[in-house]
């Protein structure tokens, strides 16, 4: 089982982009998952040479990590580098039927970025912005149009990320 999607940093040296390929994940309650360690080597050595890689803990977040004072607080609890809010379900997943778990996550929002207001307002029930919400609401807070146009430029670079990486963690990932 593999979680691939994206998370926040909590250290300010994972900039957005940056993959991140842990070889453990705290989950919210402070329980330790482990991922696979013959997965983990061969994912390193494919993508080491091609993309930013850290192999930092990753934490699991059970709401969105909006502020930089709410990263850090994170950070400070978990010493991980980054969060997001499903692997540490998929590792228990995982763990329950016995399959071999992996993590890989881009990095979208960098540990100084605050997520805007507006952003927030915007959001789904699946966590997906409503561009329509987005577009409508933007009149209300208009210093957050600035803070929405670096998070996109942030999460083009994650997304280029894991686009670049689909086939190769795929041939890598063969039982």
């Amino acid at each position: 089982l593999l979680s691939w999607g994206y998370a926040a940093a909590l250290d300010e040296r994972v900039s957005a982009g940056c993959l991140i390929l842990p070889e453990r994940i705290i989950g919210s309650n402070g329980e330790i998952h482990r991922v696979n360690p013959e997965w983990h080597r061969r994912l390193y050595r494919t993508l080491e040479r091609k993309h930013p890689l850290r192999t930092d803990t990753l934490a699991e977040s059970d709401a969105i990590v909006k502020t930089s004072a709410q990263k850090r607080a994170l950070a400070k609890r978990t010493q991980a580098a980054a969060t997001d809010m499903e692997s540490a379900a998929q590792a228990r997943l995982a763990k329950e039927h016995g399959l071999p778990f992996m993590a890989l996550r881009a990095v979208v929002d960098t540990l100084s970025t605050d997520i805007p207001q507006n952003i927030l307002n915007a959001l789904d029930t699946a966590g997906n912005v409503n561009l329509w919400k987005l577009f409508t609401t933007g009149h209300s807070l208009p210093a957050d149009w600035i803070k929405i146009a670096r998070l996109g430029i942030q999460f083009n670079a994650a997304r280029r990320a894991l686009k670049g990486t689909r086939d190769l963690v795929l041939d890598s990932s063969c039982f």
